[in-house]
């Protein structure tokens, strides 16, 4: 885990609260639930890591084609007015079995 920025040396922070929050990394975590209750091997979630390294960089490079946007627009389209009313359920993993 690392601070805000590559030269961040985290000394807000304590060894035991950055060891505490290690528990709750979410890519771990997401890892361990399709291991653990979807079965899937550590060959597949290499493959996952690939494919997602592969899309972030050619969205990364599309990004780089396009102009810099204009100070007035910065403020657009910030969010999806088709998720402003959305009712949040919880998912339940066993019933989705």
């Amino acid at each position: 885990m690392t601070g805000h920025y590559f030269g961040d040396n985290q000394n807000y922070r304590t060894k035991e609260e950055v060891n505490a929050w290690k528990d709750k990394d979410p890519i771990l975590r997401c890892k361990n639930l399709l291991m653990e209750d979807y079965g899937v091997d550590e060959e597949e979630i290499a493959k996952l890591r690939e494919d997602i390294k592969a899309q972030v960089l050619e969205a990364c490079e599309r990004a780089k084609q396009n102009p810099e946007p204009k100070v007035e627009d910065l403020t657009e389209d910030l969010y999806d007015p088709e998720l402003a009313d959305i009712t949040w359920v919880a998912f339940d993993k066993k019933a989705a079995k």
